[in-house]
């Protein structure tokens, strides 16, 4: 189910971070994606790349994810407050 929440985190971190991806973990772990396309000069060809990765800890991934809280889903919501919650508590 958690795979769920990862894709719906993924989802909603594109319309809140435009060009980025937020995933939140079963370990409690988040992990922002900053995503681009760039135009290939010779051919015209759109290619989607990643760029750089940032891991937040559990209590950092609680902040992010109450920043977004208002685009989850209640379901997707729990989940990853849940794991978050257990990754804090240790």
């Amino acid at each position: 189910m958690m795979q769920q929440t990862e894709t719906r985190a993924q989802v909603v971190a594109e319309a809140f971070l435009p060009g980025a991806t937020v995933t939140f973990h079963q370990d409690g772990t988040a992990t922002w994606t900053e995503a681009y396309t760039l135009e290939c000069s010779r051919c015209g060809a759109l290619h989607d790349l990643e760029g750089e990765r940032v891991a937040f800890t559990p209590d950092l991934a609680w902040h992010l994810l109450q920043a977004v809280r208002q685009s989850l889903s209640p379901e997707a919501y729990r989940e990853a407050a849940q794991a978050i919650a257990q990754a804090i508590e240790g």
